[in-house]
């Protein structure tokens, strides 16, 4: 008896079919690879994304506290210049409408990182030119604490006698 052989076609197609499956399972487990690796790159970028967001925010925050540095460097300056301060307090005075009739230093004071002049003005005018006065030291170039504040009638044309005990700063 004669033992039944494949065909040779059916042999060729049996092996087709059976590679076409391993190459389609091996297709399979690659494209699983490619998804679980592109998976973990959108963790990546997202984590990326937030950190960029998180630097952008502190750039921002430092450039906010560059400027806010620049700005009160500018009210602390590294020099006494009381000669120029004198020039700013008269500049106030005559674009209030008061009369600046007398500025005197008290001696420098050391605190922490910083220095204090005290100083005392004598002014003369009306109460509308004093509020004028003190906006304009309130928007100086240079810091100014108002520590006393005295008004005494003046007969003289409705004028008050001003009194001003102040310190200003510095940073040698």
């Amino acid at each position: 008896m004669r033992s039944r052989q494949l065909p040779p076609v059916l042999l060729v197609v049996s092996f087709l079919l059976a590679a076409a499956a391993v190459l389609c399972w091996l297709q399979f487990q690659e494209w699983r690879r490619q998804k679980e690796a592109l998976a973990a790159a959108k963790q990546v970028l997202l984590a990326s994304e937030r950190k960029l967001a998180m630097l952008q925010g502190q750039r921002l925050i430092g450039e906010k506290l560059a400027a806010e540095l620049e700005m009160l460097t500018r009210l602390l300056p590294e020099e006494p210049a009381e000669g120029r301060l004198l020039l700013d307090l008269q500049a106030g005075a005559d674009l209030s409408g008061m009369t600046l009739l007398q500025i005197s230093y008290g001696e420098h004071i050391d605190r922490q990182g910083y220095r204090e002049i005290p100083l005392e003005l004598q002014l003369e005018g009306k109460y509308s030119c004093l509020l004028a006065f003190l906006d304009y030291l309130r928007l100086s170039e240079r810091a100014v604490r108002l520590q006393e504040l005295r008004i005494n009638e003046r007969q003289q044309q409705g004028n008050f006698a001003i009194s001003i005990k102040a310190s200003t700063f510095f940073q040698p």
